[in-house]
């Protein structure tokens, strides 16, 4: 079955606990993309909450069109 996973940034821990556990019992999942830049290091909470409410292009939409542009080439 495919599950996904919509929470907030601050339960970024609690979402791969519970991710991991779906997958050991044979599940597709899906968690937010935010969450799974922080848990590859990618970027940090801190880095999120600090841009968040702004007006400037954050970390998190430059990484996410990063990504995008890669997978279309």
């Amino acid at each position: 079955m495919k599950i996904v996973i919509c929470a907030g940034l601050d339960f970024t821990d609690r979402i791969k606990e519970i991710a991991d556990k779906l997958v050991e019992r044979g599940h597709e999942v899906i968690i937010p993309r935010t969450s799974e830049m922080i848990l590859n290091g990618k970027i940090s909470l801190e880095q999120v909450m600090e841009e968040k409410g702004t007006s400037k292009f954050s970390c998190v939409s430059r990484l996410y069109l990063h990504q995008q542009c890669k997978y279309l080439q």
